[in-house]
């Protein structure tokens, strides 16, 4: 027997060790590989339980009701409201603490209307070394992550995901929106909707794992400064220099507001860039007064910005 079945052993029997159970299920690899032995071990006593907020990314909810239905387990979707404690919204350090704190609290609430004992969670061995102040607050609330006790590296969970069949076993790790906001910026509705629509756009056009970067408005009010972590040949595959292409009509606005708020800044270092083997794009996104807003993308890579747009 090698190690990973020895593992994956001692996963099932640490699950089978609690008399019915919710898991905390957010449609990431961790979280799925638990909630599929679960399902073995446990039967019908597991239930998925999906927190659903304006930080959770556009589309993973549906996917995660997707993987629950194909694993065969019941999925109950709770609305939380992290995004209303100030504590969350002043977006410090431990801004993860409030965001499980209420999660959790809303989870072991409806598992337990549900007949449910445990709560368990997708940690990994991994993640212990992070730092990841909601990991108080699964402690408080008595979360169970069985991974973690099965001493499953991130790595092992992927190679387990894609031995079960898994369609997350390649999943890019995907965090909620507020983690694209640095700590000390407050975290608004509207910058959340910023970087989910940024991010399903370029996601749209085929670049694979993504992130924007919300770095707060420019002086022009509405219009917020993002910029983009994707890697180059993903962005090239797309054909992402044929696209600015295709929209350099963008308004003479917009290019002023490029001319005047980007052209000499410090992001168009891009000795910085190759180092990383990143594109940092400055992406400028004009909300507009109508229901259309102006997506304003430029291409930091260029010695002269070129606006584009496009209406959703």
């Amino acid at each position: 027997m090698t190690s990973l079945e020895t593992k994956l052993n001692d996963l099932r029997e640490r699950i089978k060790g609690v008399a019915s159970c919710a898991v905390a299920f957010s449609g990431g690899v961790d979280s799925t590989l638990v909630l599929k032995v679960a399902h073995e071990a446990l039967g019908d006593r597991v239930i998925a339980v999906t927190a659903l907020s304006e930080s959770l990314p556009g589309g993973e909810l549906e996917e995660a009701e997707n993987l629950a239905r194909t694993i065969g387990v019941e999925h109950l979707v709770i609305r939380t409201f992290e995004t209303r404690d100030r504590n969350y919204l002043t977006n410090a350090a431990n801004r993860c603490y409030f965001c499980k704190t209420e999660m959790y609290a809303r989870i072991g609430a409806a598992a337990r209307n549900q007949g449910f004992d445990a709560i368990l969670d997708g940690l990994n061995v991994d993640d212990l070394n992070d730092r990841r102040p909601g990991r108080a607050a699964a402690i408080e609330y008595g979360v169970i992550s069985p991974l973690v006790e099965a001493k499953l590296t991130k790595i092992e969970v992927r190679e387990l995901s894609r031995q079960f069949r898994l369609p997350t076993w390649d999943k890019p790790a995907l965090a909620c929106l507020s983690s694209r906001i640095p700590h000390g910026t407050p975290i608004t509705l509207q910058a959340l909707s910023q970087v989910d629509r940024a991010e399903a756009f370029l996601r749209k056009l085929g670049v694979g794992q993504v992130r924007i970067r919300h770095h707060g408005e420019t002086a022009r009010g509405g219009v917020a400064f993002l910029t983009v972590d994707a890697d180059v040949a993903e962005l090239a595959a797309v054909g992402f220099d044929e696209f600015f292409r295709l929209h350099e009509h963008a308004t003479g606005t917009a290019a002023r507001i490029v001319n005047a708020a980007f052209v000499g800044s410090e992001h168009l270092d891009e000795k910085t860039h190759d180092a990383l083997r990143r594109v940092e794009l400055a992406t400028l996104l004009a909300l507009g007064t109508g229901k259309s807003a102006k997506k304003v993308f430029i291409d930091a890579t260029e010695d002269v910005f070129r606006a584009i747009r496009f209406v959703a």
